[in-house]
């Protein structure tokens, strides 16, 4: 009796990991369809370009970008969004792992840097 009581308990726990470990999955796959949808919003050059000075909430002096004054604002709030979210270092993986041939090495590279340095800090 006492030994069906322990493989009980036994089962219950693998059973109590494996969920945890679906919900787990489930939140970091909304998490990163969030910082996806959050980073086409933002724009990647722009979000790596200013990465920085986002993440330290100061507001980066964009005058060199060619966008009109609302378009930089709609930027910079949504960017701080992506930060107050926590989802900047997955806005990063999605940018170094991502394939598409449309983020070119530059940014990529910068991006990499920025995500070694933020993983370096997190310790």
């Amino acid at each position: 009796m006492l030994e069906q009581e322990k493989e009980k308990q036994a089962a219950f726990r693998i059973k109590t990991a494996e969920q945890q470990k679906q919900k787990e999955e489930l939140a970091l796959q909304k998490a990163q369809i969030k910082s996806a949808k959050l980073l086409d919003e933002i724009g990647i050059k722009f979000f790596v370009k200013y990465y920085d000075r986002l993440h330290h909430w100061s507001i980066p002096d964009v005058e060199e970008e060619n966008y009109s004054e609302q378009i930089k604002k709609e930027r910079i709030t949504t960017a701080k969004k992506l930060f107050a979210s926590n989802l900047n270092v997955i806005a990063l993986e999605i940018i170094v792992n991502n394939n598409n041939n449309l983020i070119d090495d530059d940014t990529r590279s910068k991006a990499a840097e920025l995500l070694k340095k933020e993983k370096s800090t997190d310790k």
